[in-house]
């Protein structure tokens, strides 16, 4: 027989058997996605690997996408290189595999979901027309959809949620308050000559002008009534008595006014109405809703931290001094821990009663309840910003070295996003989880965060989204 005609035998005897042994296997590959898992958040690029094994040989792996075909391998393992930056922040995809043998069975892989979040990443960014913005005003969100912030430009800005400009009111000078929003949408805030209460579509409702050469750096508080209270500081020097915490009907008219002297810090109202806020003179003042004194504490220092009100009434704050104070709500001393620098920041309260603020220190620090200390995480410069807590634990805070940092629970590093200035403007948190914030590189920041704002004592600079800062806003 030609040898040809030999080998053409050999291989149809070898055929004829792989096809009696393969016509006998019933059994499919077992095939298995093995990155990432089930459940998992994923970002940037994601490796997503399958392997397979067979009672007799894998021939070959394809892996789908959101039911698309990506990658398909002759072997008994694949990968593939899974690029999200285009797709949805908090988005839902789906992963699985199949696997076939030379019997041509097929393995399916159980379905892997996993969510793509784009933390830390930016959303969006918004800079004024005007030129370079100090963006040391805390933003504060609308109930119709919008983020309002003030500017070292004299403008209030309202933005839409995707960063588009709906307004702007302008003054004639800076604005260092945060605004704060009323019931109706009103816009309280202040500048060197007065309060402002805008429409909610940026018209001048009504305008205070305050006496006495007094100028606002101190954020508007709303009361349960309406009252709006606030805070004045001279732009310089000036004799007699002209710094006071005032109280202004909603219509624009004064309520009352006490003296207090030069005031930084924003009050923070109680449950049952009480008034508090600290002054240059070193004092943290209580007063009752009709403006009488309740009682005030005198620390080693000016006040420019804003008191945080916990769920037991007792309330938290820094001085110059270097500490930071726990008050009873009879104005005695709870507790008090020293750091190694003034403390501007003001405090935040998470649900478990631990309390957040930053130092000049460079330090960020975690409080118990007692006033023990968790943790503190080292920045690159002083804190001025205050924090804020997402409802997963997440800490957000600014530093003047030009980051704004996401921490977790523990006290490490989540992630960090660098701007080009100091950002001593407080964080706020909207409904789906992105952080606002300003920096003093004349940008309004918007980033992709986890979840929303923490339903906690005080999870924020002035307490809530609208900045009302008082315990029962919303």
């Amino acid at each position: 027989m030609p040898d040809c005609l030999k080998k053409c035998a050999i291989l149809l005897c070898i055929t004829v058997i792989l096809l009696e042994v393969n016509c006998g296997d019933k059994e499919p590959p077992y095939v298995e996605i093995t990155n990432p898992v089930d459940g998992a958040f994923v970002d940037d690029t994601v490796l997503v690997t399958a392997e397979a094994i067979d009672n007799k040989k894998v021939d070959s792996i394809e892996i789908y996408i959101n039911d698309l075909l990506v990658c398909g391998c002759a072997k008994s393992y694949c990968y593939y290189t899974w690029t999200t930056d285009s797709l949805f922040h908090n988005s839902l995809h789906k992963i699985y595999a199949f696997a076939y043998d030379a019997a041509m069975n097929v393995g399916i892989s159980d379905t892997v979901f996993v969510t793509v979040q784009h933390l830390g990443k930016l959303k969006w960014r918004y800079r004024s027309q005007l030129g370079p913005i100090e963006w040391k005003s805390s933003p504060a969100l609308s109930i119709d959809s919008s983020i309002c912030c003030g500017s070292y430009d004299g403008g209030l800005y309202a933005l839409n949620f995707d960063g588009a400009l709906k307004w702007r009111y302008g003054t004639d000078l800076y604005i260092h308050s945060s605004p704060a929003i009323g019931v109706d949408g009103a816009v309280y805030f202040g500048d060197v000559y007065g309060c402002y209460c805008l429409n909610c579509n940026g018209s001048l409702r009504w305008f205070f002008d305050m006496p006495d050469l007094d100028y606002i750096v101190s954020s508007p508080a709303i009361g349960v009534d309406g009252t709006i209270y606030l805070g004045t500081y001279p732009p310089f020097p000036v004799p007699g008595d002209s710094d006071y915490i005032y109280a202004l009907n909603p219509d624009g008219t004064l309520k009352w006014r006490y003296f207090t002297g030069p005031i930084r810090s924003s009050p923070g109202i109680s449950l049952d109405g009480t008034i508090y806020c600290g002054s240059d003179v070193g004092y943290l003042y209580a007063l009752n809703p009709d403006g009488t004194l309740k009682w005030r504490y005198q620390t080693g220092s000016a006040i420019q931290s804003s008191p945080a009100i916990g769920s037991d009434g007792k309330i938290y704050f820094g001085s110059d001094d270097g500490n930071f104070y726990a008050l009873n709500p009879d104005g005695s001393l709870r507790w008090r821990y020293q750091t190694n620098g003034s403390v501007y920041s003001s405090p935040a309260i998470g649900l478990d009663g631990v309390v957040y603020f930053g130092s000049q220190d460079y330090y960020f620090y975690a409080l118990n309840p007692d006033g023990s200390l968790k943790w503190r995480f080292k920045t690159g410069n002083v804190i001025l910003s205050s924090p804020a807590i997402a409802s997963d634990g997440t800490i957000y805070f600014g530093s003047n070295d030009g980051n704004l940092y996401a921490l977790n629970p523990d006290g490490i590093l989540k992630w960090r996003y660098e701007t080009g200035g100091a950002i001593e403007s407080s964080p706020a948190i909207g409904p789906d989880g992105t952080v606002y914030f300003g920096s003093d590189d004349g940008n309004l920041y918007a980033l992709y965060g986890s979840a929303p704002l923490a339903s906690a004592p005080w999870p924020k600079f002035r307490h809530d989204l609208k900045n009302t800062g008082q315990v029962g806003g919303n």
